[in-house]
């Protein structure tokens, strides 16, 4: 049981505790063993799920980003940052529709979280959505030292 634990099959691991419990091999250690299995594999299935839930939220959120409703894009892509608060996708997109629906200073932000969550090539996108953002903010001189900065991070895709 413990080489599965440390191998994550949960499952397997809880059925070997409970074959320990029935042969009644050290039953209080077995117990507790069984016990932590069963946990993980609950958390795991938990994980599962909540994947499963925010992706179907990103599909809805694309939906009405491309019919134009970007205020619902935007709550639910919202929805999905509170189920996983370091999902680089969910905030570059949302900063989209705050570039769309004029709160530039929300957009500033999501764009610097995207930036430091998100992949490389949703990095592109974020500075050049910063740059618009401080330009509406007509915070030019910041914009300026901005956009060097990005290019010398991501020279080969900035331009």
């Amino acid at each position: 049981g413990n080489a599965l634990m440390k191998l994550m099959q949960y499952a397997e691991a809880r059925d070997a505790y409970n074959t320990a419990l029935r042969h009644k091999f050290d039953s209080s250690e077995a117990e507790k063993k069984y016990q932590q299995a069963n946990a993980a594999l609950k958390r795991k299935a938990q994980q599962v799920d909540v994947q499963a839930k925010c992706d179907r939220l990103l599909e809805q959120a694309d939906g009405c980003f491309a019919e134009g409703e970007f205020g619902n894009a935007a709550a639910l892509y919202t929805q999905v940052l509170r189920k996983q608060p370091e999902l680089g996708i969910a905030y570059g997109k949302r900063a989209s529709c705050h570039m769309k629906l004029g709160t530039f200073l929300d957009a500033l932000e999501d764009a610097g979280c995207c930036i430091r969550y998100g992949k490389r090539e949703e990095k592109v996108e974020m500075y050049k959505i910063r740059a618009r953002a401080l330009m509406f903010l007509k915070e030019y001189e910041v914009c300026i030292y901005a956009c060097p900065i990005a290019a010398k991070i991501i020279p080969r895709l900035f331009y």
